[in-house]
């Protein structure tokens, strides 16, 4: 949230020159940040934590996990029955999708939650607010 806050996007958006502004053209505030991430935080760190709690208690009592790349197979060999739970998130994300391809603004959901706009850096010099 930091970076989005005093550069105005996250480090793949600051590569291609894209900046995360609010209507009057300036970078967002710590609670539009906040806003702004917490709905792709949330789908992720459920679908997360729902397959890291089933594998530790299904996995078996000899499985020894020394690395997190062992516990990554474990989780994925053990973490299964939330698959139907990770597959309603990513029709989730899908629709995120699908309303930023459907909106003349581009925007995201998350976006309109915020309250915020995704730009180019050359667009937002050439229109100051």
């Amino acid at each position: 949230m930091w970076l989005v806050v005093r550069f105005g996007g996250t480090p793949g958006k600051l590569v291609i020159k894209a900046r995360i502004v609010r209507n009057n053209g300036k970078y967002l505030n710590w609670g539009q940040a906040f806003l702004r991430m917490l709905i792709p935080s949330i789908i992720i760190s459920i679908n997360s934590h729902l397959m890291q709690w089933n594998s530790i208690i299904t996995w078996p009592s000899e499985t020894h996990i020394n690395s997190f790349m062992e516990m990554g197979r474990v989780m994925n060999e053990y973490g299964q029955p939330f698959a139907t739970i990770s597959d309603f998130l990513c029709i989730i994300i899908y629709i995120d999708i699908l309303v930023i391809l459907f909106n003349k603004k581009k925007r995201a959901i998350h976006d309109f939650i915020a309250g915020s706009y995704v730009i180019t850096k050359k667009s937002l010099e050439n229109n100051p607010a």
